[in-house]
């Protein structure tokens, strides 16, 4: 009864602890602490399946007060194992183990080991895996049972949230959108308040230099140097208000 109750403890601060988060690492990094702190680990990893869905990648690693010099390696023969016979595994001693031919760091660095797959809707997605016990005493079976457990917890709690994380990011390229979507209105309103002024602006210089010409063609008036003078200013005003424009042309 006692063993199931703290089953159900633990399940619970890793379900309450992951749902704080949106973030995949941090769900997979809480899930690894608390999985090694329940079974007084020194050391975990999670090993997710690739995109290619064939190749595992240890998508995290993670010592809890570990005297191992080296990260552990543990060999693609293990967790194929695991894989292949969709079931978890536990290894009491790896060096006498005749199952696996394991290299010699492997079976210096690694006494113990429990593996166990990580279930979502009936596939496989990776391994949780951990290896020596703090005390340097084997692990029990009691000790896989517990991983199992939390194994299937934790690809539910992976696929909850990678789609928080999608969805969260989804949301933010379209605010991101809807702000650079605002942007540019205020661009083209600045634009076109720019060009309505521009208008203006040249309007003014045009018609005191057409008005003139005008009525100096007409005959209307007479050929005066101060007409001229007129006409030879606003002209000038009009081929800076040009220049203008052609240097913000080249700023763009």
């Amino acid at each position: 009864m006692q063993d199931a109750v703290d089953e159900l403890k633990i399940l619970n601060e890793i379900a309450v602890a992951a749902g704080r988060t949106v973030d995949i690492d941090q769900t997979l990094k809480l899930i690894l602490n608390k999985t090694i702190n329940a079974v007084k680990a020194e050391h975990g990893a999670i090993l997710l399946l690739s995109e290619n869905k064939e190749v595992l990648k240890t998508f995290i690693r993670q010592s809890n007060e570990s005297k191992l010099r080296k990260t552990p390696h543990i060999g693609v023969h293990i967790t194929g194992w695991v894989r292949l016979n969709k079931k978890s595994l536990i290894i009491k001693d790896l060096s006498n183990d005749r199952r696996f031919k394991s290299t010699e760091e492997e079976k210096k660095n690694i006494k113990s080991l429990i593996c166990s797959p990580i279930w979502f809707e009936g596939k496989i997605i990776g391994v949780l895996q951990m290896i020596n016990k703090k005390d340097h005493t084997p692990f029990i079976d009691n000790d896989l049972t517990l991983l199992s457990i939390i194994s299937v917890q934790a690809g539910q709690l992976i696929k909850n949230s990678e789609l928080q994380q999608l969805s969260y990011e989804k949301k933010r390229e379209a605010e991101i959108a809807k702000l650079e979507f605002e942007k540019l209105k205020e661009l083209d309103r600045i634009k076109t308040n720019f060009f309505t002024n521009l208008s203006h602006e040249f309007r003014t210089p045009l018609t005191l230099i057409l008005g003139p010409l005008e009525r100096l063609m007409g005959g209307k008036e007479n050929y005066s140097k101060e007409k001229l003078k007129l006409i030879y200013k606003n002209a000038n005003s009009l081929l800076k208000l040009i220049d203008q424009l052609l240097d913000l042309s080249s700023i763009d």
